[in-house]
């Protein structure tokens, strides 16, 4: 004999007396975590219309992380409205519940490309000209193993994702053999999103590989670029050559971070050919602290060598200090290294603002 499945009905209503006796209170169902309104759903439609109404009402933030992971995962923080979902790349019928549910709700997105890419494959009802995220204000993408497909899957569907928004932040885990895949997104997002504030974050083990991805992508004008190192070893992050880089791509931010790298400088030269407002340097080594100096001095004086008008003016506002930084040429002084760069900076470069509340030793 044939087994054949159960599956759920869906009945018509029952009565909204006997839930209002079920799940009292101004807002049934409110107590139930993620899974359980999933079932709540499938009872009627009464409930399945009070369901959705509390879902879009609670959920407004979706991350979807972790890829890779074989069994799927959901994770509702209610006060936080914030929905957090691990799950297998194929997991189409999951991830078509969960967009069902919550897509036009959904205010900010964290997500890997991947994600997006396969938006194709998963069966969403929405109308042919309507966004997947129409009311989408904040995005967060990652980029990692960003082959040709994903790449071109990616473009195609790109216009039926988001009107204008407001913020956009690029994590990018660089690799040499996509340098050009990358750059195609980000160049396209850029250019979609043109009134959106752009944060760009790239992760490397070295900084060669930052600059060439750099190299790769077409002006702009970013709030914040981070370069953050994943090698143990602090390998060098020359400035000079990120300062050419820049200029010669017209990519401007007003917000640099750095991470975990060797700073070294030619005090020679400057660092910035734009305007900064920040300059975090966060648990580096700077490699010699007399060229750190002289080169943010000759930073601050090609303004007065410059025929540019006051608002363009080229210098470092405030400079940050923070986490497990190493002087070399300061060590002896211990704990007190960074009161040293301070008073130096002070008496060269005394318009930049120098903070180092947030620095820390480990001897």
């Amino acid at each position: 004999m044939e087994k054949t499945v159960r599956r759920p009905v869906t009945s018509n209503d029952l009565p909204r007396l006997l839930t209002l006796h079920v799940f009292p209170g101004q807002f049934p169902f409110s107590f139930l975590d993620y899974q359980l309104l999933c079932k709540a759903e499938m009872v009627c439609r009464r409930w399945q219309t009070l369901v959705i109404a509390l879902m879009r009402r609670e959920i407004h933030e979706l991350a979807v992380e972790k890829f890779y992971e074989l069994s799927p995962l959901i994770l509702h923080l209610k006060s936080f409205r914030r929905l957090i979902l691990s799950c297998p790349i194929d997991a189409f019928d999951l991830l078509a519940g969960v967009l069902r549910r919550s897509r036009s709700s959904i205010t900010n997105l964290r997500a890997d490309i991947r994600f997006f890419a396969k938006l194709n494959y998963i069966r969403v009802d929405k109308e042919e000209r309507r966004k997947y995220f129409p009311n989408l204000e904040d995005l967060w993408i990652l980029i990692v193993d960003c082959d040709n497909e994903v790449t071109s899957e990616f473009l195609a569907i790109e216009d039926q994702l988001f009107n204008e928004i407001n913020s956009l932040t690029l994590q990018v885990q660089v690799m040499s053999d996509s340098y050009d895949n990358v750059a195609k997104v980000v160049n396209a997002l850029i250019s979609w999103h043109t009134i959106a504030s752009i944060k760009l974050e790239f992760h490397a083990p070295i900084s060669s590989m930052v600059f060439e991805q750099l190299l790769r992508i077409n002006s702009l004008t970013a709030t914040q670029i981070k370069m953050i190192c994943n090698d143990f070893d602090l390998p060098p992050l020359c400035l000079n050559y990120l300062c050419t880089i820049l200029k010669e791509r017209n990519i401007r931010t007003r917000n640099l971070v750095v991470r975990d790298w060797t700073i070294i400088v030619d005090p020679s030269s400057p660092i910035f050919a734009h305007p900064i407002d920040i300059l975090r340097i966060s648990s580096c080594t700077i490699d010699s602290v007399n060229d750190f100096v002289e080169s943010l001095r000759v930073t601050v004086n090609q303004v007065k060598k410059s025929a540019v008008t006051q608002k363009e003016t080229f210098y470092v506002k405030k400079l940050e200090i923070a986490g497990h930084c190493s002087f070399r040429g300061l060590q002896f002084l211990e704990n007190n290294a960074h009161v040293e760069l301070e008073r130096r900076l002070k008496m060269t470069v005394p318009d930049i603002e120098v903070d180092c509340k947030d620095i820390y030793y480990w001897w």
